[in-house]
């Protein structure tokens, strides 16, 4: 019988795409932000030149990192943009993008309308977790288009009663972050100059709407991958296809750990997943155990632990490895960890046991 906690998802959107979804306070302080036109203004004027290089204009943006332009707040990460319109969800998307940037949003909305907009969009671990369990629905249903979603069965997947009816606001609000928060990906590669090709992944979900009992909602593409495929495998398809389709390749992925770690602080979620996705060491790996050799630097990047002092850094990430329960052992222990520097821990590789999912 198949087990159906255990949802294949596409491996490029858990492993590229999702971590676009984790970033808090992204958008606050909205009227405080530079605009992009002026940070841009400022370096040519200190570079003292008319045009700026590919490679200035990304230096410079992704340094500032929060701005805005006249149709979104920007949360630039370099390699990648979150974008969100205030006007866009304002409008409900009543115009297309080309004629909204034509229009400066803060003359027609204002301040407080807009901040009232940005207040109601919630990143972090809940839209996080909303979009794991969206995309199990995908497989499980297989369709993206029209996807049913019970609220009960959120709150149940979250790890929360249905009697908890706060929760049931949260998840509205994560759904609209969901819903409108905007992604661009750029991709660059450098040879004798920084070349961009960017690739617009726009919303997560294109599409919702909702009832006392459900949600109903059309889930972008490019999230979904080849799981929607793998019901039968693929086995359907031409050789040509799978090639295609399954390129970017799949993973399983314990829908039970959404709920498991209810409780858990956000670095040990983070790291617990970030975990959860990773092959393991192929000669090291068990039937009942995989074995991922990675570096304690690694660990506190995908922990998302901003913490600048070593004794902290290192001191969270133990925490959170001790809060994980699909972890078995790990090699030096956590109490060998603890007894060393926290410089020499940060230099260290690990050996982490974590329990196989079944297939």
């Amino acid at each position: 019988m198949k087990n159906t906690n255990i949802v294949k998802l596409d491996r490029t959107t858990v492993q590229e795409y999702l971590p676009m979804l984790t970033h808090r306070g992204v958008f606050s302080n909205y009227e405080n932000l530079p605009k992009r036109d002026e940070i841009l203004q400022a370096e040519k004027n200190r570079l003292k030149v008319d045009n700026l290089t590919l490679e200035q204009e990304r230096n410079v943006l992704s340094k500032v990192g929060k701005y805005r332009s006249n149709a979104y707040v920007i949360r630039d990460y370099g390699d990648y943009v979150i974008a969100f319109s205030a006007k866009m969800y304002l409008e409900n998307l009543t115009k297309t993008e080309e004629e909204l940037k034509d229009e400066l949003m803060l003359e027609k909305y204002g301040t407080e309308k807009i901040n009232e907009a940005l207040k109601k969009i919630s990143t972090y671990k809940l839209a996080h977790k909303l979009a794991i369990i969206i995309l199990g629905e995908v497989y499980k249903q297989q369709k993206h288009e029209g996807l049913i979603l019970s609220k009960s069965e959120i709150v149940k997947a979250l790890g929360y009663e249905s009697a908890n009816k706060y929760i049931y606001e949260d998840i509205r609000d994560a759904m609209q972050s969901l819903r409108w928060l905007d992604y661009l990906v750029y991709n660059y590669k450098t040879k004798k100059k920084l070349k961009q090709e960017s690739k617009t992944t726009g919303n997560f979900i294109y599409n919702l709407s909702e009832s006392s009992a459900e949600f109903k909602v059309w889930v972008n593409p490019l999230f979904v991958g080849c799981a929607i495929h793998m019901a039968n495998d693929g086995t359907s398809l031409s050789k040509e296809e799978r090639q295609t389709l399954f390129a970017r390749g799949y993973l399983n992925y314990p829908l039970s750990y959404i709920a498991d770690s209810k409780n858990a602080s956000p670095a040990s979620y983070y790291l617990g997943h970030f975990l959860i996705t990773q092959l393991g060491n192929k000669k090291l790996n068990t039937k009942e155990s995989k074995v991922i050799a990675v570096s304690f630097d690694k660990l506190i990047e995908e922990s998302k632990i901003e913490e600048t002092r070593p004794d902290r850094k290192v001191k969270k990430l133990l925490d959170a490895l001790e809060e994980i329960a699909y972890v078995q052992q790990i090699k030096p222990t956590i109490s060998e960890l603890r007894k060393m520097k926290p410089k020499v821990v940060e230099k260290k590789t690990v050996h982490i046991y974590l329990l196989q999912q079944e297939k």
